[in-house]
């Protein structure tokens, strides 16, 4: 490869000075024996391309991991919408349930029967105790 050599028109204090012509044609010489431009552009353009495929296969990856949250998303929606129901149906049952054990049950009637039962209880460890004591045999003979 041959390259144009750039000869000074002159040089003076401030360095060599060009003319403009010669230095168009230097480069035009430089630019078609090194295919400067044209390298640099396939170069670019090739780092494009492969730019380009990247950012679409992580468009189509971030796509797709979106699609999936967004499906998982629609389930737990439907899922706590399933709970939600079964739970509010569930209290409604057991809802109607007290209310029928309330009314089969008199509450009144069992309070007494309770009260009754305690009292009763309460005697027989009385009797229990007057008995241990060799007392009960004594009470019952001045009642007789």
């Amino acid at each position: 490869m041959s390259y144009a050599i750039l000869k000074p028109v002159k040089i003076d204090k401030h360095g060599p000075a060009y003319t403009v012509g010669d230095v168009k044609e230097a480069m035009k010489k430089l630019i078609v024996a090194e295919n400067y431009f044209l390298g640099s552009s396939k170069v670019t353009l090739t780092d494009t391309e492969k730019a380009i495929e990247n950012t679409e296969r992580v468009n189509k990856q971030f796509n797709h991991a979106l699609d999936n949250y967004l499906s998982i998303i629609g389930k737990v929606k439907d899922e706590a919408k399933n709970v939600s129901g079964a739970v509010r149906e569930s209290s409604e049952k057991l809802a109607q349930g007290l209310a029928r054990i309330e009314k089969a049950a008199n509450f009144d009637r069992l309070e007494r029967y309770v009260t009754l039962l305690e009292r009763a209880a309460t005697a027989m460890n009385t009797l229990a105790q007057l008995e241990a004591e060799g007392k009960l045999e004594k009470i019952a003979g001045a009642l007789k």
